[in-house]
């Protein structure tokens, strides 16, 4: 998918890390992501933490085009990838 041009679109490679870090580590909701911040995580986690309310703009660049993309993808089976 390609986010270029829209706004919250840049860097999506850490935005999506710092999303899917934070779910792993409990996160709920977007501002649950600051539990990324607490104590020494930057040392061990191989990119830049993104604020929320970054996440907030980001998630929002997504269009209903773009889910239906994910969607797509989700659906291929592992012994077609």
């Amino acid at each position: 998918m390609d986010l270029s041009g829209r706004t919250g679109g840049a860097n999506p490679a850490n935005k999506s890390l710092t999303l899917i870090h934070a779910m792993v580590a409990g996160a709920s909701h977007i501002d649950h992501v600051d539990v990324l911040r607490a104590g020494a995580s930057e040392k061990i986690l191989p990119f830049g933490f993104i604020a929320p309310s970054t996440l907030g703009t980001y998630l929002r660049s997504y269009t209903f085009g773009h889910l239906r993309q994910l969607d797509a993808g989700n659906e291929v089976e592992i012994s077609q990838a």
